[in-house]
This record gives structure tokens, C-alpha cells and sequence, in this order.
């Protein structure tokens, strides 16, 4: 677990946030001790337009079982299914050259996208740090969370091709606590996915669950056994679910998550998520991306 405290200089000068980064086995520690009462936004009152199905979202104790079982309700499998059909029917994905990752910068430049690779000996594949905004706002429906979990597994799929793949679950909100004598912001990053590890879809399609955030990282805010921040009295502030956005800086989450880069996936919040068809370009613009930026490294 990493627990320390970040700059980031910004236009009205310097912001410090807590940041706190974790494996899954690490939450799943701190949440299996963490039992709030009803008052508190975590265990609120159950809310199908805000915590998404019952069978995990009914309560706390309902969300918890996200970390161990892991699901993908029929909303999601949905759009999963659509995701799938939507994405091989409207877009052919360039693949990597197996026998290496040096990207020919030229025939990018040139349209040429049969020839956007050179051949080059295999065994420096990068390492891609994939780090998705798990938060959004109270008027953020469950489907918006649910298609922005299509498109992170789909990503993850197609780059650990090629890559070393890591991905993380992002919470950076301001004014999160209140009482802490350091600052009101948070940033939470949770390992999803670890380079050594296999994609599973299953743990992704359960923390990218609504309740997931509005109620086990909603527990985090609430600063679970006092074991966060600067001290114990340390309380819940007024930004609880919003998201602020980059917090940390993407220079610091490679330096501390050890990646060559890092690619951004912005909150259910965004108008990708809004539907499939939004969803696919994405996508697919998401690809070219990292495919153009990571030649530009070389």
C-alpha cells in the first residue's frame, strides 16, 4: 500500500492531495472490518437509479460481495454482448507486430496503416499503465458505468496482445474530507489488474459497478477504522462522488506505478459512455492513440 501526500502546481498555485494506492487484496483488508451505520453514504438507503441492481447494491454488506464474487448483472452483460458486436462490425483493430512494438513513425504519417510497424526483436514489449475515473456524480445512471466497463475490458483484451497491461481503478475527488489538517483532497488508485496478472473480467465487471464506488469506495471517504489520512477524526467532506479530474499528475502515476505509459480513460460522466455507438469510437480512438504515442517515444 502506498499512502503519501502529492503536489501538483496548478493555475491557482499549488493543490496537495492524499494519495492512496492499493492492491486489490489490500481493500478487500480494510473493507472486510469497515461496518458504518445507516446514516452513513456508504450504507445509505438503497436506490436503483443510484446503486444500480439490489442482489449488490442493497447495502454495504451487498457491495462487499462485489470483491470477492465479483458479477456482471443482466445490464451489464448487455452491454457487453452489444459492445462486442458493435466494436467487430465497425472497426477493424490494427495489431501489434508480434515480433516486436517499434511503431514506423512514417507510415503513421502517411495513412499507410498496413505498414505502421517495423520489424524489431521481440522482448521489450512497454509496459501500459490503463487507469480509468471510477467516480461520477449523483445524476450518473448505472448503464454509463456499466459501458465504460465494456470499453476498459476491451482495451485491456487488445493491448495485453502486445503490452505488459496494468489497470487501475481512479477516484480523485476535492473536497472529499473535511477536519484533516493537510488537505481536502483525495485520490485513491486501485489495482485491478497487476502486469502478472490475467485479465479478469469478472473482478473488472465488479468494481466498475456503480455500488462498487457508492458504497465500498464511498467507505473510503468515510475514512474506514481511522486508519487514513492525517488522523483519525479525519470525516467525510461535501465532494463525495464528483469527479475532479487529474488530481495527480500522469508523470507521477508512471514514476510511482513504474509504466512506460499511461493511458487516461475518463469517468462514466463522459459523453463516450453514453451509449454504444459513442463507446466504439472511443474505442477505437483510444487504440490509435496509444499506437501513435508510443512510437513517438522510441
Amino acid at each position: 500500500m502506498i499512502q503519501q501526500v502529492v503536489d501538483k502546481k496548478g493555475s491557482g498555485g499549488r493543490s496537495k492531495t492524499h494519495l492512496v494506492a492499493m492492491n486489490f487484496g489490500e481493500f478487500c483488508d480494510v473493507m472486510d472490518t469497515y461496518n458504518p451505520s445507516k446514516e452513513m453514504s456508504s450504507n445509505k438507503r438503497f436506490s436503483k437509479s443510484f446503486h444500480g441492481d439490489r442482489e449488490f447494491g442493497n447495502d454495504l454488506d451487498a457491495a462487499k460481495k462485489l470483491l470477492w464474487k465479483g458479477y456482471e448483472p443482466q445490464e451489464m452483460k448487455a452491454t457487453f454482448a452489444g459492445f462486442e458486436t458493435e466494436f467487430e462490425a465497425k472497426t477493424e483493430v490494427i495489431s501489434m507486430d508480434i515480433e516486436g512494438h517499434d511503431f514506423d513513425v512514417a507510415a503513421i504519417l502517411s495513412g499507410d496503416e498496413d505498414q505502421w510497424f517495423k520489424n524489431k526483436p521481440s522482448g521489450n514489449a512497454p509496459s501500459i499503465h490503463l487507469v480509468y475515473d471510477g467516480n461520477a456524480h449523483c445524476d450518473i445512471k448505472p448503464i454509463n458505468f456499466y459501458i465504460q466497463s465494456a470499453v476498459i475490458s476491451k482495451l485491456a483484451e487488445l493491448l495485453e496482445l502486445e503490452c505488459r497491461i496494468k489497470v487501475s481503478a481512479s477516484y480523485q475527488i476535492t473536497d472529499a474530507i473535511r477536519g484533516d489538517t493537510i488537505s481536502s483532497n483525495m485520490a485513491l488508485f486501485l489495482s485491478v489488474k497487476d502486469y502478472d496478472e490475467p485479465s479478469n473480467a469478472k473482478r473488472l465487471g465488479g468494481v466498475s459497478h456503480p455500488s462498487f464506488f457508492r458504497r465500498n469506495v464511498f467507505s473510503m471517504i468515510e475514512n474506514p477504522n481511522g486508519q487514513f489520512y492525517s488522523h483519525k477524526g479525519t470525516q467525510p467532506g461535501w465532494g463525495y462522488g464528483s469527479n475532479a479530474g487529474d488530481l495527480v499528475e500522469e508523470s507521477m502515476m508512471s514514476d510511482t506505478f513504474g509504466a512506460d505509459y499511461t493511458l487516461r480513460i475518463p469517468s462514466p460522466e463522459s459523453i463516450h459512455f453514453k451509449d454504444v455507438d459513442n463507446a466504439v469510437e472511443y474505442c477505437k480512438d483510444m487504440l490509435i492513440k496509444v499506437q501513435t504515442d508510443l512510437s513517438l517515444l522510441k
